[in-house]
């Protein structure tokens, strides 16, 4: 049913897919994990290779970095299940019920197969190191919207 696709750079991604797939497994729907890492440094492929003992995740690592787009594009090719949900590295789970939201969208999907559902950005109140800093603030400023405000203009991003 639904197919959970990660791309990773430089991150341990292991209590992100540790809490999706808690919240997943409580609901007994079918899914799985792809997760390909796109060039990381070796200290962060060794934290998230301990993903591979999960069963439900596909683990992949690419030895070069293909980018943002080419990584999104191998990640929905991999994918088995039809709904796919992809997650940035970076991202945390917000609420208890983050997978809830997901799978009443996926009923609403059925009827409209050919919509794509954007669940939106959110940041952290408090300012990250300076390696992030430029990221953080842009995106708290640009990229932050209500849904009310993304449903007024439902192609701009």
């Amino acid at each position: 049913m639904l197919s959970v696709l990660i791309p990773v750079y430089n991150h341990n991604v292991n209590n992100l897919v540790k809490e999706i797939d808690r919240q997943l497994n409580e609901k007994g729907v079918a899914y799985e994990f792809v997760i390909i890492d796109d060039g990381s440094e070796m200290k962060f492929k060794s934290q998230n290779r301990t993903l591979k003992t999960l069963e439900k995740v596909h683990y992949i690592e690419n030895g070069i970095n293909m980018g943002r787009a080419k990584i999104r594009n191998v990640l929905a090719q991999k994918a088995q299940y039809p709904f796919l949900l992809f997650i940035d590295c970076d991202a945390s789970v917000a609420s208890k019920d983050f997978i809830d939201k997901y799978l009443q969208a996926i009923e609403q999907m059925r009827k409209y197969p050919e919509f794509v559902i954007n669940g939106g950005v959110a940041y952290r109140k408090e300012k990250p190191s300076d390696d992030y800093l430029l990221r953080w603030y842009y995106g708290k400023h640009r990229e932050v919207q209500s849904a009310k405000e993304r449903q007024r203009q439902p192609y701009h991003h």
